[in-house]
């Protein structure tokens, strides 16, 4: 059963797929333990649009939170055009780069 419709928040998330790396726009109830992605096999925008109820037959992948959105549209608005790319990274991914460019220069 999932939430209801008005009460649902939507992720920007990087998908690791077998092929190629992948960014989707889900509803937060499709992602598991925080780092596991339920995501159907076909037509994905349109059942995270509807916020489908997952099924067995969804794959599960591997995947980063980037940021939350109150709505799809919102999320789909940050996509769609050219963006900085601190707006769609989460604050922990905000510190690794801090982290790694400290860890640069002191080499």
């Amino acid at each position: 059963m999932s939430p209801p419709k008005d009460s649902v928040r939507y992720l920007i998330v990087n998908l690791e797929t077998a092929t190629v790396p992948y960014v989707a726009v889900v509803p937060y109830f499709w992602v598991r333990n925080g780092n596991k992605r339920v995501y159907p096999n076909t037509r994905g925008d349109i059942s995270a649009i509807r916020q489908e109820v997952l099924t067995d037959k969804w794959d599960i992948y591997n995947c980063v939170i980037r940021k939350e959105f109150d709505s799809y549209q919102a999320a789909r608005e940050i996509l769609q055009r050219p963006c900085e790319q601190s707006e769609i990274t989460s604050p922990s991914e905000d510190k690794l780069e801090l982290a790694r460019a400290a860890a640069e220069k002191h080499q």
